[in-house]
């Protein structure tokens, strides 16, 4: 069986001064993704007035990789209200995506 590459990215508001707080939740992201061997954290891009962003990561079960990582985010208040996207390459060719907000 082929296996396929399926991504998590989140879109932000981030609206903090310094960028401390995203490096703060990138080294958590990493090392339970590094752990728990369900993908990798492949880095952010965010607004140069520092308003918003997207994170980006990988691996062969977006749905596993999203169980994983919302423990550590709901520690960082500026995930608050983010949009997740799960995106899905089917075996059979094409794609699927599910789209949702977090709160807590």
């Amino acid at each position: 069986m082929q296996s396929t590459q399926q991504s998590v990215i989140i879109h932000f508001q981030y609206g903090l001064d310094t960028l401390d707080s995203l490096h703060d939740l990138e080294n958590e992201l990493e090392t339970i993704l590094e752990f728990a061997k369900v993908g990798f954290y492949d880095g952010n891009e965010i607004n140069v007035n520092l308003n918003d962003g997207y994170m980006f990561m990988y691996g062969s079960d977006a749905e596993k990789i999203y169980e994983v990582i919302f423990p550590i985010i709901k520690l960082f208040p500026f995930m608050n209200n983010a949009t997740v996207t799960l995106h899905y390459e089917l075996p059979i060719g094409g794609t699927k995506e599910k789209v949702f907000s977090i709160s807590f």
